[in-house]
């Protein structure tokens, strides 16, 4: 089982926060509110510990899991958009190309695989 959920301990989602003003907005104009929480569709947002306690209740065996990297810029108002779209989406496609996923929890989404174990 693969799963790939957004991730409400990431960077983007510290940084960025839950933007109660920008609720009614067109998904383009909430930039600067994170992803996760700007895309409505995304309806029940978990922690990495929770969705762990999850898979193994369910008689899964996490085989690996961890978070992708830090792509939902801008990130920070002072610095111009495609200054950081270079940066990190850069990064973004580097360490994923060369990685996958990284075994750290501050990337935008939380990406797991899993088995089921025979019971």
């Amino acid at each position: 089982m693969l799963i790939s959920t957004p991730n409400p301990e990431s960077f983007g989602s510290k940084v960025k926060r839950r933007k109660t003003e920008f609720k009614n907005l067109p998904y383009e104009k909430r930039i600067y509110e994170w992803y996760g929480w700007r895309d409505d569709t995304h309806i029940n947002i978990k922690s990495k510990r929770d969705w762990r306690e999850i898979i193994q209740r369910n008689g899964f065996k996490i085989l690996r899991d961890g978070t992708d990297t830090l792509w939902d810029v801008p990130y920070f108002k002072g610095i111009p958009v495609i200054i950081q779209k270079m940066f990190f989406i850069s990064i973004h496609w580097i360490l994923t190309y060369l990685f996958g996923f990284l075994p750290w929890k501050y990337g935008e989404n939380y990406i797991c695989i899993a088995q089921k174990l025979n019971l």
